[in-house]
């Protein structure tokens, strides 16, 4: 979703790399499935890890209210990407997605996916009083921090768990689910990724 919400536009390769076109500079981009998250720019010059990756972009090439001028306002937005990351991506990825989706059916171990979905709608219950009080995770414009939190919702509104009602997150993501760079970046199927 950044690379396209932020002027960014990109094709993949069959391999780990991704490059992304902004007007005449390519950016390689290293794919999730690889050891790091990170990036090259033209010159070489590595950065690596996702948080540090989305800040150096929209510094570079956002505009506001999606990245803020004021660093103050930028603290606020960081404040909730980092908490997504942390959060929500961390108890998600590997306590339930990987369980349900990685782990055959026949080895799942219902009662720690039970265990993890009911300690991430701890943390996601969050999120839910702060979209109670704004349309996006940091304000009422959508921002960096509803990628870094956003991004992790398809997976979770659609593999085989039992979730409970959050009605407030259900219209966030449902206006998530409405925007092309969404559609087209996030919204990916993961069948490749599933264990029989």
């Amino acid at each position: 979703m950044v690379p396209c919400r932020i002027g960014l536009a990109g094709s993949k390769t069959r391999y780990r790399w991704q490059i992304w076109w902004h007007k005449q500079h390519p950016v390689y981009c290293i794919e999730p499935q690889s050891d790091h998250s990170g990036f090259a720019r033209r010159d070489r010059s590595a950065h690596l890890e996702i948080g540090a990756i989305l800040r150096y972009l929209c510094s570079k090439y956002a505009k506001p209210p999606f990245w803020p001028t004021e660093i103050e306002h930028q603290s606020q937005v960081d404040q909730w990407a980092e908490w997504a990351k942390i959060n929500i991506a961390l108890s998600f990825t590997g306590p339930v997605f990987w369980r349900v989706i990685r782990t055959a059916a026949a080895d799942h171990n219902q009662p720690a996916i039970r265990a993890a979905v009911t300690a991430l709608e701890h943390k996601l219950a969050i999120a839910e009083a702060q979209l109670g009080r704004n349309k996006f995770l940091a304000g009422n414009s959508s921002r960096l921090a509803d990628v870094q939190f956003g991004h992790i919702l398809y997976r979770y509104c659609n593999i085989e768990i039992t979730r409970k009602a959050l009605p407030n997150l259900a219209r966030f993501y449902g206006g998530l689910t409405q925007r092309q760079a969404y559609q087209d970046h996030v919204m990916l199927g993961y069948d490749d990724l599933r264990v029989s």
